[in-house]
């Protein structure tokens, strides 16, 4: 039971760290997150999209006036 227990934490863990890598996607990674959890797949998504992410950036909206001011 404990080995069963062990290498389902450890399944969840890799899925989570591979999603903030971006290796994995939004879809499938609460897919997977819910299938080895056995938590719903709408809990899932939110927990798992509050997550950050080290391959996305921080993009500025800019008006057009600022496009062509200067």
């Amino acid at each position: 039971m404990t080995e069963q227990i062990s290498s389902t934490v450890s399944a969840t863990i890799d899925l989570l760290i591979n999603y903030q890598r971006g290796e994995l996607n939004l879809e499938e990674t609460v897919s997977r997150f819910s299938f080895l959890t056995g938590i719903n797949e709408d809990i899932s998504s939110r927990y798992i999209s509050e997550l950050s992410r080290g391959n996305a950036s921080q993009l500025f909206a800019e008006t057009r006036n600022d496009l062509y001011e200067g």
